[in-house]
């Protein structure tokens, strides 16, 4: 992860898990096609915006790697990790990193089934 290619124009949602990055990666998306509903619609939030960890954590099931090298530009990725587990590139390409921050409270009762 840390070796993962990033361009200067990618903008990353950077959260703690169920803090929002749904959310946020859809009105990210929208914002940078336009509003396109109809796209937004008709394709995957996973394949508009991956995220980038998973395919370190189930061993190559998951192609998120090969999903965002095949994005366009701009891309928008998501991403659970701390700022030092981040790919270095990011910091080298400056490239936009959005972090959503929640309550801890509100953080642990959205874990309760």
């Amino acid at each position: 992860m840390l070796d993962f290619k990033c361009r200067q124009d990618d903008l990353w949602v950077v959260t703690i898990p169920k803090c929002g990055t749904t959310w946020m990666q859809e009105t990210a998306w929208l914002v940078q096609n336009d509003f396109d509903f109809d796209k937004a619609n008709s394709i995957l939030l996973t394949e508009r915006s991956p995220f980038v960890e998973i395919e370190g954590l189930q061993d190559g099931i998951c192609k998120s790697f090969k999903i965002s090298d095949d994005l366009p530009s701009p891309r928008l990725l998501k991403s659970h990790l701390p700022a030092s587990f981040l790919p270095k590139e990011i910091w080298q390409k400056r490239s936009k990193i959005i972090y959503v921050a929640r309550n801890v409270k509100d953080t642990v009762v959205s874990f309760q089934p």
